[in-house]
């Protein structure tokens, strides 16, 4: 400390001491009478001060009113200017939206009783909500290394302040854990009340013309408060003072008088640890977000306030894309022309300046709300514009990710959630073709042949066959992708919602048999392979039947378990490996084709046509048509529905029409292999095949059946779950492959003979499921809109209970259907009943070819074009729920 000069010492019995007050002042000596020594000293240190020379004084403020006495303010730091602010520190990018539900609504959201007993629907709902967060946590963290990288004194305080919006996203350490590490990110605790020293009061005025360099210039309007003599004190109350004064070499601070209510505490003990509040989650999950407007800006008073959303529900709710943040901030604010004015530094007269020696108060923990200036008139002019940052991804930018394989499919009869859509519609052309493409197929060309077609007959027969297939399942296929529900789903919009029960019972029965029949022509194919080459290590050909069939079934029960994902592996692996086997076998099997042999073969009754496209039509369009969409509902909502259907109907007619005309050929080039071919078609192009080929024939046997039957197991479960009560889609599953189970156990033992009953079946099943494709197809085809899909799941909606014109139509059609197919088993005798009604006889080709069967789709069509102004009355149901 520097003393300033002074004039030549006085004596020590002058009133007013000489030379400046210094901090560390000894009076003199008191006119006590008890003469204490103590007081004696210190009189004498004071009479011992020693003139320096004297500094500069600083230049004089400028010339401002004339100086009138006015009343101290309560709060010394009221009239003080603020702080020259620092130089411009980087614009903080805003943080990402919170697209997510909270903890608080989400449990609010996943009521059981909303849902309806569906809990799929509230296990998707989780499952999207986890993925959001998931993506909002990586947003999160790239927003929280951009603001660190800026460098901001505030960047803790201001990522803890965010994060605390994100509530169920991040871990939000709580102030327990903050008190152990200083660093963490959370908002700064109450800081200790500091009590206010006792100032002790001037002794002495210094002379006019002398100034302390510890002091400042007084300030105009500024009252000076009068000064005691050391002189007039006793020396209890000098040892009082003394006692309170600072302490040495150092200048008294100017302490701001602490709130009364701190005043009040007790020193000795520390104030209690409180926790911060936190708020109540809003019930809008993005209302969080605006903490960031917060954090940068005062609130606006005025503002109206946003009106909670209506209650939401596991139907209703759908993925949308976050809107971006308003630009509410401080930073924002600065670059509107009406806020340049505010954003000037105050002028000396609004506020007096800071004493040089008085240090800045040191202000209390502030919270992360007031971090940022609460008002512009701190910027100091000229500051530059914010600094501008590239965007943080949004959700909205996040392309959709597919089902992955070994994940457990949770959809069942609810829409496919949007973040799973994201297939492309070539992949259907890969699914259809591995389900076709088993080698077993060309039976069904050597069975044209021998119901005594000619070449051409047989191959016409199978276009048109393909042909129809094809086109039924391209329009079935629009159904599940609208939606992104089951086909069997999807229909109740046509029959009802309880109506529907009636196909889908019939849709459960054919899924069944289906894979039954695929899992038993498993077993009895490769195990005829394995014999023939003998690679059966002994073990026979029904020992080997079983073995193959059970390994199937498990093959096909587990993909189908799993669900989507791992079906759509298996068919983009299996789809390739099937071609190249299927074009093998067409090259080593070429050399047997005689075409004079075959094309001397003459025409027989065009009835033959007929009854051939209706095998063909029954194997592989009716087949599949009740699932034409469940494979379709992972696509992207905004994929072409023209390229769909295009790459089913390819992936079903490539592969078909193919196999089955190789096997015309090859039955009319030889009758010998013709009749092997009908009683056992693997065995005898095991036969025909070289010796080094019995494995890849039994790849090509197995590969396309098991893929075939697993996607059978897989849709029977959703056509299984539409007849109960909302189960998860694994149960619907398991009840599926259990039946089919049994039914494969029953054709096992029952040994040789059931191709015809195989035969038999296709065909009944056929006409039912024919009157269901032609109302749906249809009804499909005359839409004008897309189906309401929440309605689908609960009655009272949309759709009515019954539709009384589509499903009374459906039962006459299936009917009418039944009276004109034949049946050789002894227990579907009965069909054909209508035949004895039509003047043909009893031999004649028409009444063996199941026209019966193309009259039901006829028919079913006539229906749904019949019930089209209920059709109208729907779509205007619709257009009103969407409103």
């Amino acid at each position: 400390m520097v003393d300033s000069p002074a004039s030549a010492p006085d004596d020590a019995d002058s009133v007013t001491p000489p030379g400046p007050r210094r901090s560390t002042y000894t009076p003199p000596q008191a006119q006590s009478p008890d003469d204490d020594p103590i007081a004696d000293a210190i009189a004498a240190e004071y009479r011992a001060w020693v003139p320096v020379k004297r500094q500069p004084e600083p230049p004089a403020p400028a010339a401002s009113a004339p100086n009138t006495p006015v009343t101290p303010p309560e709060n010394p730091l009221a009239g003080l200017s603020a702080p020259e602010a620092a130089p411009p520190s980087p614009s903080i990018p805003p943080p990402p939206p919170r697209a997510s539900l909270t903890d608080a609504d989400l449990v609010a959201v996943l009521d059981p009783d909303l849902a309806g007993g569906n809990t799929g629907a509230l296990i998707n709902l989780f499952q999207e909500q986890l993925t959001l967060r998931e993506q909002e946590l990586r947003q999160l963290d790239a927003w929280e290394e951009q603001v660190r990288r800026l460098g901001v004194d505030s960047a803790d305080e201001i990522v803890a302040s965010v994060r605390s919006a994100y509530t169920g996203v991040i871990d939000v350490v709580p102030p327990a854990a903050h008190a152990q590490n200083p660093s963490a990110s959370s908002p700064p605790e109450a800081a200790d009340p500091v009590p206010a020293p006792t100032v002790a009061p001037p002794l002495a005025p210094a002379p006019s013309d002398v100034q302390s360099a510890d002091s400042a210039p007084t300030a105009p309007g500024q009252v000076v408060p009068p000064v005691v003599d050391p002189a007039t004190l006793t020396a209890g109350e000098l040892s009082s003072v003394l006692a309170d004064a600072p302490p040495p070499n150092m200048a008294q601070r100017t302490v701001a008088t602490p709130p009364e209510e701190l005043a009040e505490l007790d020193e000795s003990t520390p104030p209690p640890l409180v926790e911060p509040d936190i708020a109540d989650s809003p019930s809008d999950p993005l209302a969080q977000t605006s903490n960031w407007d917060a954090l940068l800006a005062a609130a606006t008073e005025g503002t109206p306030a946003t009106p909670d959303p209506p209650a939401l529900s596991p139907f209703t709710l759908t993925p949308t894309s976050p809107s971006a943040p308003a630009e509410t901030s401080a930073f924002a604010e600065e670059s509107r022309p009406d806020r340049q004015a505010d954003s000037a530094p105050p002028s000396p007269e609004a506020a007096p300046e800071t004493p040089p020696s008085a240090p800045a108060p040191v202000p209390a923990a502030a919270p992360a709300a007031a971090l940022a200036p609460a008002t512009p008139q701190l910027r100091p002019a000229g500051t530059p514009p914010a600094t501008a940052h590239p965007p943080l991804p949004t959700t909205a930018d996040t392309p959709a990710r597919g089902h992955r394989a070994f994940a457990l499919e949770q959809s069942a009869l609810e829409p496919t959630p949007a973040a799973l859509r994201a297939g492309r519609a070539v992949r259907l052309f890969w699914l259809w073709f591995a389900v076709n493409a088993s080698v077993v197929t060309v039976a069904l060309g050597a069975l044209l042949i021998a119901d005594g077609a000619s070449l051409r007959q047989a191959v016409l027969a199978a276009l048109g066959g393909v042909a129809l297939s094809s086109f039924l399942l391209g329009v079935i296929t629009r159904t599940g992708r609208w939606s992104g529900q089951p086909t069997i789903v999807v229909a109740r919009a046509t029959f009802g919602t309880v109506g529907n029960a009636i196909p889908a019972a019939v849709a459960v029965l054919v899924r069944v048999l289906w894979a039954t029949a695929l899992l038993y022509l498993l077993g009895i194919g490769v195990a005829e392979v394995l014999v023939e080459a003998q690679l059966d290590g002994g073990l026979g050909r029904p020992t080997m039947t079983v073995i193959v069939a059970a390994v199937g079934f498990l093959i096909a029960a587990a993909a189908a378990l799993v669900g989507f994902g791992l079906i759509a592996r298996l068919g983009a692996i299996i789809a390739p490996l099937a071609g190249i086997l299927v074009v093998g076998l067409i090259v080593l099997t070429a050399p047997l084709v005689d075409l004079g042999n075959a094309l001397s073969i003459p025409d027989g009754s065009w009835a033959l046509l007929v009854g051939g496209s209706v095998l063909i039509l029954s194997a592989i369009g009716l087949a599949w048509v009740s699932s034409g969409g469940d494979l379709v509902r992972y696509q992207a909502p905004g994929a072409s529905g023209t390229a769909a259907a295009l790459w089913t109907s390819l992936g079903v007619a490539v592969p078909a029409f193919l196999l089955i005309g190789w096997g015309a050929v090859l039955s009319a080039s030889n009758p010998l292999v013709l009749e092997g071919l009908v009683a056992n078609p693997v065995d005898t192009l095991a036969r025909l095949l070289p010796l080094w080929y019995p494995v890849p024939l039994a790849l090509a046997v197995a590969l396309s059946l098991i893929a075939g039957a697993a996607f059978s197991l897989y849709s029977g479960g959703f056509a299984v779950l539409t007849l109960g009560a909302p189960a998860p889609r694994w149960l619907g599953v398991l009840i599926a492959a259990v039946v089919a189970a049994a039914a494969l156990v029953a054709l096992i033992l029952a040994g040789g003979g059931v191709a015809g009953l195989l035969r038999d079946a296709l065909v009944v099943l056929a006409v039912p499921v024919a009157a269901w494709a032609g109302i749906v197809g249809t009804e499909t085809l005359l839409r004008r809109r897309r189906v309401y899909a929440p309605s689908l799941l609960q009655p009272g909606g949309v759709y009515p209970a019954v539709r009384w014109v589509p499903l009374a139509g459906f039962a006459v059609t299936a009917a009418l259907g039944l009276g004109f197919v034949t049946a050789s088993t002894s227990w579907l005798a009965w069909t054909g009943y209508l035949w004895p009604l039509v003047p043909l006889p009893t031999d004649s080709a028409w009444v063996n070819s199941d026209a019966g069967v193309i009259l039901a789709l006829l028919l079913g069509a006539l229906v749904a074009a019949i019930s089209l102004p209920g059709l109208r009355r729907l779509h205007d149901a619709e257009a009103s729920a969407t409103a």
